[in-house]
């Protein structure tokens, strides 16, 4: 049995495999259970990179230029060190 969560990703090495080649960490496709590679989620937590940043963004709409990115990245790094994962909400802040 497969829950909501089989393909939500989160943190540093596991999640930087995913990006680069989702058959690091996956042993099935979403495909493969009726699901989409769209349902393949990223959680941007303390130990996310910029690339997961990167890639949740693009989910988001937004594509970002190099210094927004660490701009953007350190902004959530902020916001980390006062909650374990970042919501799509504070994704899209525009402070």
């Amino acid at each position: 049995m497969v829950g909501a969560n089989a393909f939500a990703h989160g943190g540093g090495i596991h999640q930087d495999g995913v990006l680069k080649d989702a058959r690091t960490y996956e042993i099935m496709t979403p495909e493969s259970i009726g699901l989409t590679s769209a349902d393949r989620r990223m959680h941007m937590g303390k130990l996310s990179g910029r690339a997961a940043l990167a890639a949740q963004m693009r989910d988001l709409g937004y594509q970002l230029e190099k210094d927004q990115l660490n701009q953007a990245f350190d902004m959530a790094k902020l916001l980390l060190g006062k909650k374990k994962v970042l919501e799509e909400m504070d994704m899209r802040y525009r402070g």
